[in-house]
């Protein structure tokens, strides 16, 4: 989280389907990627506790870089982030290796909050 006079910017760094130092929900990319939002949302929620008044981030509305292990997972990931955060999301896929051999989603996560009062 990066605090300016009249924004602030939150970059979040490729998370994924681990809790604590365990990977979970193996081999089921729809769970893993419920997972992962899980864990933005406390990552969202933490940066929103160190504003101060003025625009909130909100996870729907912040800009989802996905990384997928396998193409084909693709369309579960991203119906799963429809689901569960709507269909006016700001998405970019990309096939590549994730964080552990085992998962099979990260997705990162940046945005811009406006209209910062101090």
């Amino acid at each position: 989280l990066i605090l300016q006079q009249t924004h602030a910017l939150l970059l979040i760094s490729g998370t994924a389907s681990i809790v604590g130092h365990e990977s979970r929900h193996i081999g089921n990319v729809r769970a893993q990627t419920r997972e992962t939002l899980n864990n933005l949302s406390e990552i969202v929620a933490q940066a929103n506790d160190r504003l101060p008044e003025g625009e909130l981030f909100n996870l729907s509305k912040l800009h989802l870089r996905v990384y997928v292990r396998r193409p084909e997972d693709a369309d579960a990931v991203r119906r799963e982030l429809r689901v569960c955060l709507g269909w006016q999301l700001n998405l970019c896929f990309v096939q590549a290796d994730v964080c552990r051999q085992e998962l099979l989603v990260e997705i990162e996560a940046s945005g811009l909050s406006m209209s910062m009062s101090r």
